[in-house]
């Protein structure tokens, strides 16, 4: 239709041509970025890490909502003594909801299944939402009107590449599914349990549940809202703008070095949003759940039980990263990065290795290894491994630090373990790189961006 107007108002063929070398030039440009984000999750470890990451993620949230539900119940409690002068707001979590949530995802195994089998074939995910952000999720195809050997070769090519992208819209699929029955069993809950803090009869509440379990497209918005959380790919506002100009970004209108130095962004934004969430020194947390802005009695209970998990997983965990059998980021200073043992990894578990002594610790009083260790990577499996990290960023600044005084700051260290930590994460430096790319492009310099892209 917009060729034909555009057609309609300059009476000239000229403005076909302009419209099929556009056409031709976003067409090539989605084809080379589908390629290269194939290439990028076709590594199994890559879609093992997916699906093992939300599912913990989700089983992460369980405890914190006990947390928070008996939380909710000693202020519920306090306000019936208090009488009807304080009446209960119906946006509340429950102890029951965490059992419920799970009861929701193993009901709902079977239909999860069949959303991922759908996902795979149709290779579209529910909603138009994924991690891949993508808009076109089958650039490569030969002409769909055209039944020629070369058109079909093309679409037949182009599913076999396109098999990383149905795997990781499968696993999501999947875990969206689940998320929402659950989600739904909850919300069930938050129904009867309102009528019955309003005065009502069980009766009564066992209709308003049965109501909200029969009517799921009236809680739509919501279940979805939670599938996308529990998925990470819950809607980033003005950020996900950005972030989607700078993966746009063309060279000579044709490749997509944007898609290069930044191939995903909701994902790894998300992760950092709920790590933030999860983690106890976090001003922003505390003064919600002191009542500080307008949020519901549900946000604050919940966001207590995020701290309250997150800091108990830190302190777990210190022992580990004090006595080094995890290990945070590169250090900063080039001494101590240049003191550590071989074959040392960032953010891995520590084991000992092939030929290690018997009877011997991984370190002696010196800090040395006694013998050959294993480093196992515990990154990219979501906010709990990235709690993780932080943990053990946290430890190590205030370990190795040689200023005395830093050694005792375990406040500045924690807010210099999370700088370090997050400051590595490739979604925040391919930003920096495309906006260094484009301004250098601005000036002229066509030799420093093309080394921007190549780094």
């Amino acid at each position: 239709k917009k060729l034909l107007g555009a057609y309609a108002e300059n009476k000239t063929a000229k403005t076909v041509n302009i419209f099929a070398e556009l056409a031709w030039e976003a067409k090539t440009s989605d084809m080379i970025s589908e390629a290269y984000l194939a290439g990028l999750l076709s590594s199994p470890a890559t879609q093992m890490k997916n699906i093992v990451g939300t599912a913990g993620f989700m089983l992460y949230q369980l405890p914190a909502e006990l947390i928070a539900g008996m939380t909710g119940a000693v202020f519920r409690k306090g306000q019936r003594i208090l009488g009807d002068s304080y009446p209960i707001d119906p946006e509340q979590v429950y102890v029951e909801d965490a059992m419920l949530r799970f009861k929701g995802w193993m009901d709902s195994y079977k239909d999860a299944m069949r959303a991922s089998s759908i996902a795979y074939k149709t290779e579209v995910p529910a909603g138009n939402a994924s991690k891949l952000d993508v808009d076109n999720y089958t650039a490569i195809q030969g002409n769909p009107r055209s039944q020629s050997v070369f058109s079909r070769a093309i679409t037949d090519l182009g599913k076999r590449m396109r098999i990383p992208f149905r795997l990781l819209l499968a696993g999501d699929e999947f875990f969206k599914t689940i998320s929402q029955r659950g989600e739904l069993y909850t919300a069930a809950n938050r129904s009867y349990q309102n009528v019955i803090n309003n005065g009502g009869t069980v009766v009564e509440a066992q209709d308003a549940a049965g109501m909200t379990l029969l009517d799921p497209r009236a809680i739509s918005k919501q279940l979805d809202t939670k599938a996308k959380y529990d998925t990470m790919q819950s809607d980033l506002g003005q950020f996900g703008e950005l972030t989607s100009m700078a993966q746009r970004a063309k060279l000579f209108k044709l490749i997509p070095v944007g898609r290069f130095i930044l191939p995903f962004a909701t994902a790894p934004t998300n992760d950092l949003l709920r790590t933030l969430e999860f983690q106890p020194i976090n001003p922003v947390a505390w003064a919600k759940v002191a009542g500080f802005g307008k949020h519901s009695p549900k946000e604050r209970q919940m966001m207590f039980g995020k701290m309250a998990v997150g800091g108990a997983i830190m302190a777990v965990y210190a022992q580990d990263a004090m006595e080094g059998r995890i290990t945070g980021g590169y250090p900063r200073d080039p001494k101590l990065r240049d003191s550590l043992p071989d074959g040392w990894q960032p953010y891995s578990h520590v084991t000992r290795g092939e030929g290690f002594p018997e009877g011997l610790p991984l370190y002696d009083q010196y800090g040395i290894p006694n013998g050959k260790l294993n480093y196992t990577s515990y990154n990219g499996f979501g906010p709990a491994s990235t709690l993780l990290g932080l943990t053990a960023n946290v430890l190590q600044n205030a370990v190795r630090t040689r200023d005395p005084e830093m050694q005792g700051a375990y406040m500045s260290a924690a807010v210099l373990g999370a700088v370090d930590y997050f400051s590595e994460l490739p979604m925040l430096q391919g930003l920096a790189d495309v906006q260094s790319m484009m301004d250098q492009a601005q000036r002229g310099d066509t030799v420093a961006a093309g080394s921007q892209i190549a780094r």
